[in-house]
């Protein structure tokens, strides 16, 4: 990502990453250097229920996931949800549940974003 970081500001990059990356504060402040200014995360579901029906009972659900997700943005990375529909233990308002904690991780009153500019948190 050094490298990355010498490149024209002007210049961003997405990436694709797992949720995991946001317990690393230097990690994440590498790749906004390395103007890396997006990402997609793998949330898949927002309930244990349905993480689990897609074996991935290891990601997070509920108001850990919406601290983890904060955690992206508040250091400068957008953040780009990969969400997963249609599983054995959707529920009528599996749709509702997700908007809704979209919406909350992603709250602007909750969380302060960098300068677009600067490449610094």
């Amino acid at each position: 990502m050094e490298q990355l970081a010498q490149l024209p500001g002007d210049l961003v990059f997405y990436t694709q990453i797992t949720m995991e990356a946001a317990e690393d504060p230097a990690f994440l402040a590498a790749m906004r250097r390395a103007h890396i200014l997006g990402a997609l995360v793998g949330v898949e579901s927002v309930t244990a229920e349905e993480l689990k029906d897609v074996y991935k009972d290891f990601n997070l659900s509920g108001d850990a996931l919406v601290a983890r997700l904060r955690t992206f943005t508040q250091h400068g990375v957008h953040v780009l949800g990969s969400f997963i529909f249609g599983l054995p233990s959707d529920r009528s308002d599996t749709s509702d549940a997700s908007v809704a904690l979209a919406n909350e991780a992603l709250d602007a009153r909750a969380i302060r974003t960098p300068d677009p500019v600067s490449r610094d948190p």
